[in-house]
């Protein structure tokens, strides 16, 4: 019973903790929009979305936006911003190209001088060699090597043709999980992603839209 008891302790700490990620729902209704809007904060529940804590230098804001009355609705990443009244620092909307940079092979990497928030790692990624093309692997990036083994004579290559297992890029998770931003008349689900230190305190964030269908701003609570 005792361990049982631990047990249970343990996951509701867990959940509790889990909790502190993100905020509750804020509603915003303009003439031609509605607006559902909550902050993510924590690096732990960023990584859990995203696939990377990226670099705890983030934070995600997750909307649910629903055009009124028939209404077509687009959006510009210039459209919305987060604000800290702490010092005025703010952000507005970043690309998942911008977050990540050209390039990037797998959602693990790390820090480099170049090409955007996060740079590529140092994998290799073999390409070609697929049925009906005339090509045969080969290597890109990565450290030097031959790919397969050269044969003399008159020895056959046999490719087989599978599924593809290639990590997800994170600019790709990024771009995915990215509120759309062209044309539609559906409803909206997704992320912005913007560069304010996670360690700001919550009473001092402010998330603003400031756009074609109007502006409101937004305070957030847990």
């Amino acid at each position: 019973m005792q361990s049982r008891y631990w047990i249970f302790s343990l996951l509701v700490a867990a959940t509790a903790q889990t909790g502190l990620a993100q905020t509750q729902w804020v509603t915003e209704r303009l003439p031609d929009v509605e607006f559902r809007v909550r902050l993510i904060q924590e690096p732990d529940q960023i990584e859990a979305i995203v696939g990377n804590n990226l670099d705890k230098e983030f934070m995600l804001v997750e909307l649910e936006v629903k055009p009124l009355y028939g209404s077509k609705i687009h959006f510009s990443r210039d459209d919305f911003m987060l604000r800290t009244r702490a010092d005025n620092d703010h952000s507005y909307a970043q690309s998942p190209s911008r977050i990540a940079g050209k390039g990037v092979y797998s959602v693990e990497q790390r820090r480099t001088s170049g090409g955007g928030v996060f740079g590529q790692s140092n994998d290799p990624l073999i390409i070609g060699g697929a049925p009906g093309t005339g090509s045969t692997p080969r290597r890109v990036g990565g450290p030097p090597g031959a790919v397969g083994n050269a044969r003399s004579g008159t020895s056959e290559i046999r490719v087989q043709q599978t599924e593809s297992t290639a990590p997800e890029t994170l600019q790709d998770s990024l771009a995915r999980l990215e509120l759309p931003l062209p044309e539609t008349d559906q409803d909206l689900h997704g992320y912005l992603y913007f560069q304010l230190d996670p360690k700001n305190k919550l009473k001092h964030i402010v998330f603003y839209y400031d756009g074609e269908y109007g502006e409101f701003q937004v305070k957030f609570e847990k």
